[in-house]
């Protein structure tokens, strides 16, 4: 039985005041005043901090620690005479992490590059891959599926991405937790602090 991993969904607030609490920069003492004017903007530093790793984690991490969303109905399919699918990539989609073709046996989950040795393979169509070994090549904005039978039409019946939440929340397993203090770790060293 697949357990289903537990999704934390916070706020920008809320990501703040965790990231200072794994930086032991909370419980803030609250029992003394202190004037200073030389002092960098914590909160600026971290929110920035914690931007760059959210994209970070989004492009990168393993896709079970993130939202995904089927995008099927989203996208549409331009079919070639040759049996070549190609689509463009929905904003929504941060990366593509499963496809699959009605007719395929099988879902695609690797997104190859296109100058890879087995991208330029699809260029020949008695290699090329078709509904028993699919094949997925990734471009900049779009996505070329190895293939269908020439002279059909492609439906797409899953298209399964890691897509951004909503504007001000943060999106991720608990599982991604610990990378916080490597992140910052390398973030203070990269930036001379």
């Amino acid at each position: 039985m697949r357990r289903e991993k537990l999704m934390m969904r916070l706020s920008a607030a809320e990501m703040l005041a965790l990231w200072k609490l794994r930086l032991h920069l909370l419980p803030a003492r609250r029992d003394c005043e202190v004037e200073r004017e030389d002092g960098i903007d914590i909160d600026a530093l971290l929110k920035s901090q914690i931007s760059q790793w959210y994209s970070r984690l989004l492009a990168e991490a393993p896709a079970t620690w993130l939202p995904i969303a089927d995008l099927a109905a989203e996208i549409v399919l331009t079919t070639a005479a040759d049996g070549v699918v190609t689509t463009r990539i929905p904003a929504r989609c941060v990366r593509p992490v499963e496809f699959q073709l009605e007719g395929w046996s099988r879902p695609v989950s690797e997104f190859i590059a296109p100058d890879s040795a087995e991208a330029l393979l699809q260029q020949s169509a008695f290699v090329r891959g078709g509904s028993c070994t699919p094949v997925a090549v990734l471009y900049e904005d779009e996505i070329r599926l190895y293939s269908v039978k020439a002279g059909t039409s492609a439906v797409l019946s899953r298209a399964l991405c890691v897509v951004a939440p909503d504007e001000g929340y943060y999106e991720f397993s608990e599982e991604a937790l610990g990378t916080i203090d490597k992140f910052a770790v390398y973030a203070a060293a990269s930036f001379g602090y």
